[in-house]
């Protein structure tokens, strides 16, 4: 009895991934190839001794350490998409690892233990775990920096701001949204009061400057631009061609954003969320540029400004639709598109099929708003019981969510800081049930 308790919850978080991969990965598993097929083909290039390229030409449009990853597993083991999948599955067992360690560290076990079932239920950490794209890398690494960043809290040893900069630096060549989150992350040293402040603060950034700087030197001596990657323009055009639209068609991509593109259909069957969302005018803009001559990389540029040009146009659409992007990047994925892309295509003529798609569409709504009203509950707890050491991962929070406000708001983008989120719902949770508790204690 002694043992069956004592392992109890790990066999239950065995057997919560096994279900998932039993109910989720037939339909939704990638085993064989990359949804994002650029990191495959740069692996390719690398192999072939082409350099960083696609298409024989040097490139920036993907960021360089998930290719790199790739590569060197087809140098050592070949190209066996089955063995990345299999260390990418340990990696999520790795990431399972690390919010027990940080939920614990910053709450209790109680905490730890919902955060890491909430992981191990959610389906797309699994799904992400199978395909050959950079998400589950992400995520490790989100934790891995905020994992270390705490131990360089904690403890005057300089080892830890070493590894807490180097692996903040590989997060950023992984995800290069995340290249300006060091200038909200020093001063938590000072705010957290931690001793040596300064030095800590200097060997952080010293040691992300040295990976991502090779890359960076890279980048303007082939293309003249201090990037990481070269696709911001497309995106931030992305964002601001849809103040273009008038206020009715934004008022059904609104409708879209927050319950999906089938409820649009219901009154305006020609709705379409891909022209809504801006995503055909965007490319048909970069395939004219590209047309013209100019590079992926001069292509970009020329977006940058075409999007600045329409912000300052027009900023209060742009600010509204900053709103609904928030929206769509805080929606749930089902089980791994954005709500708003879910349910949609051909609606069905029976009452009862709409009713039950409909319901299920609010339902996944309303339990993820749950959640992330639990988390953010469990944020604010946080704060005013002063537990400093919940600040590393509460920049990366606001960090992403106000980052994305200007950008495309899709929950892939939300994924790395996932179990960000589900620490703080455990914790909201914990407490919500430690005032109900203190609550009935008082009426007794």
């Amino acid at each position: 009895m002694a043992i069956t308790k004592k392992y109890f919850f790990p066999i239950l978080i065995a057997f919560v991934i096994f279900l998932n991969s039993v109910v989720f990965l037939p339909k939704y598993g990638s085993w064989g190839g990359s949804v994002d097929v650029e990191y495959e083909l740069l692996a390719d290039s690398l192999l072939k001794g082409q350099d960083f390229s696609l298409h024989g030409e040097k490139t920036m449009f993907r960021e360089p350490a998930y290719p790199f990853f790739l590569f060197l597993n087809y140098k050592i083991f070949g190209t066996r998409p089955g063995t990345i999948i299999i260390e990418q599955i340990i990696l999520f067992l790795l990431i399972i690892r690390l919010t027990y360690l940080i939920s614990l560290k910053l709450f209790n076990a109680a905490v730890a233990k919902i955060a890491i079932f909430m992981v191990a239920v959610t389906p797309v950490f699994l799904i992400y775990s199978t395909d050959l794209s950079s998400e589950i890398f992400a995520a490790l690494f989100v934790l891995l920096t905020t994992h270390l960043f705490i131990k360089s809290l904690e403890e005057d040893k300089n080892i830890f701001p070493i590894l807490s900069g180097l692996f903040l630096g590989v997060l950023v060549l992984t995800k290069s949204i995340f290249i300006f989150t060091p200038v909200l992350l020093i001063p938590v040293y000072f705010l957290a009061k931690s001793s040596s402040a300064l030095k800590k603060s200097l060997i952080f950034i010293l040691f992300f400057l040295i990976v991502v700087s090779p890359w960076l030197c890279r980048n303007y001596a082939n293309f003249g631009r201090i990037a990481v990657a070269d696709r911001g323009g497309m995106v931030f055009y992305l964002h601001t061609v849809k103040s273009e639209r008038s206020y009715s068609e934004l008022k059904d991509f609104a409708m879209a954003a927050f319950f999906g593109e089938f409820f649009v259909k219901i009154k305006n069957p020609d709705f379409d969320i891909r022209e809504a969302a801006g995503i055909n005018a965007m490319n048909e803009r970069r395939e004219k540029l590209l047309g013209q001559g100019f590079s992926f990389s001069g292509a970009d540029k020329i977006m940058w400004q075409e999007a600045k040009e329409l912000f300052f146009k027009d900023p209060i659409k742009n600010i509204f639709t900053g709103f609904l992007e928030f929206s769509r990047f805080n929606a749930p994925m089902v089980p791994r598109d954005s709500l708003a892309f879910s349910f949609s295509g051909n609606l069905g003529e029976a009452s009862l099929d709409r009713f039950l798609r409909g319901a299920i569409i609010v339902f996944l709504r309303l339990i993820w708003w749950a959640i992330l009203a639990a988390a953010l509950y469990g944020t604010i707890r946080s704060l005013k019981e002063r537990k400093n050491l919940a600040l590393p991962l509460i920049v990366f929070i606001i960090y992403l969510n106000a980052t994305i406000f200007f950008l495309e708001g899709v929950p892939r983008f939300a994924f790395p800081i996932y179990p960000l989120y589900f620490t703080f719902f455990a914790f909201g949770v914990m407490n919500l049930i430690r005032k109900k508790n203190l609550k009935k204690g008082g009426n007794k």
